[in-house]
């Protein structure tokens, strides 16, 4: 696990005024896969880098995923001290890491924002409304956007991403 911070990571803005750290997941990136099991150990990940942002001196901590990244924070969010989850076309499951979003949100208790395109081929509509749905937590929100567009492409190359990055601060702000 290695950890990347950046400011403009996810938002776009330096000046933003929220402080990101970014998680490179476990053979993702630049992060190499363990040796040994416990291969898919994100919720330990997101744990250790939970507790360096409150360590830091972080008040509030939300967890942004997107495609795989999504479906690891809607899995995890539940069980992690976290002030609220925005997932960018994180997929219903995905059986390869272990990951079962739709069984994280069931018992998830803080604010939840699901963003998605419309044609997104890995996270259709249905499944987004399924996991919006089945959350637990009574603040919930979804975003469907034009197109194909499919986690960070959402915020970083589509036509709206401007728009898309906007929601998402506007939600950090005031989940």
């Amino acid at each position: 696990m290695s950890y990347i911070e950046d400011k403009r990571y996810v938002l776009g803005k330096a000046d933003a005024g929220i402080r990101t750290l970014a998680l490179d997941l476990r053979g993702f990136g630049d992060s190499h896969p363990p040796d040994q099991v416990p291969y898919f150990a994100y919720d330990r990940d997101l744990r250790a880098a939970i507790a360096r942002l409150r360590a830091d001196g972080a008040r509030r901590v939300f967890l942004i995923g997107a495609s795989y990244g999504g479906a690891t924070v809607l899995t995890y969010g539940s069980r992690l001290d976290t002030n609220g989850v925005v997932s960018l076309s994180g997929e219903l499951a995905l059986h390869t890491g272990g990951l079962n979003a739709d069984a994280g949100v069931k018992r998830l208790r803080v604010p939840l924002l699901l963003v998605g395109s419309r044609h997104d081929g890995y996270l259709p509509v249905e499944d987004a409304l399924t996991l919006l749905h089945d959350a637990r937590t009574k603040d919930k929100r979804t975003a469907f956007y034009s197109g194909a567009y499919h986690g960070w492409d959402i915020v970083e190359d589509a036509p709206y991403a401007a728009r898309a990055r906007a929601l998402v601060l506007a939600w950090l702000r005031n989940p």
